[in-house]
């Protein structure tokens, strides 16, 4: 992920317990825009620079600078879930972060890609994610990939996409749009997603000139 958006959403003690709505999601088949509704009601963090606090708290979440604060530390008791995009350091501090019997749900790796790893360290790292099932904190770790899920269970990924393009329609979720660039820009625009600093995604549109 960009710097314009939180790197990682923990969830706070406050929160409903992860492990009955995710219990209840797979007994009713909810679609994962469904079960985002249900999460909704969660207390947010989201990690980010800090010039880009008030993106954070208007997506509704309380800001972390990780520039200047440790979020392994902003909740004594640890947070419920750790949804993290970036996989620094092996994902070892997000997992240390959470509670006991919290859950980290890994979505990328994209401290790994900026650094230039090759795969295999990268799919040790997202192994290394089960294997931590078998310690004894009651923590578990998850790795969520929409092109495994597209793959083995296509009927609910087009549930899921109808529904959220449903709440794209009745404007309940609003995609941070930082610009639209043309094919001509990819170059330009990797170099600026390294750098980081966007306030918002780059969107690729192949009929701009």
């Amino acid at each position: 992920m960009d710097d314009g958006v939180p790197n990682s959403a923990p969830l706070g003690p406050r929160a409903a317990r992860p492990a009955r709505a995710r219990a209840r999601c797979r007994r009713r088949r909810r679609s994962g825009a469904a079960c985002a509704r249900e999460v909704g009601r969660f207390t947010l963090w989201g990690t980010a620079r800090g010039e880009h606090a008030a993106l954070v708290r208007e997506l509704g979440a309380t800001p972390i600078d990780y520039q200047r604060e440790d979020f392994t530390r902003v909740l004594p008791g640890g947070f419920d879930v750790i949804v993290d995009g970036v996989g620094e350091d092996g994902y070892r501090r997000s997992y240390a972060a959470l509670k006991r019997g919290g859950l980290l749900c890994a979505i990328g790796f994209s401290a790994s890609v900026q650094a230039r790893r090759g795969m295999l360290p990268i799919l040790s790292e997202i192994a290394r994610l089960y294997l931590w099932r078998l310690l004894p904190d009651r923590k578990r770790a998850r790795f969520y990939s929409v092109n495994v899920m597209r793959a083995r269970h296509p009927a609910w990924f087009k549930e899921d996409l109808e529904r959220l393009f449903g709440l794209l329609a009745t404007r309940e979720i609003r995609p941070r749009v930082a610009e639209r660039i043309s094919f001509d820009e990819v170059p330009e625009a990797h170099r600026r997603l390294e750098s980081g600093g966007l306030d918002g995604k780059l969107v690729l549109c192949p009929d701009l000139a």
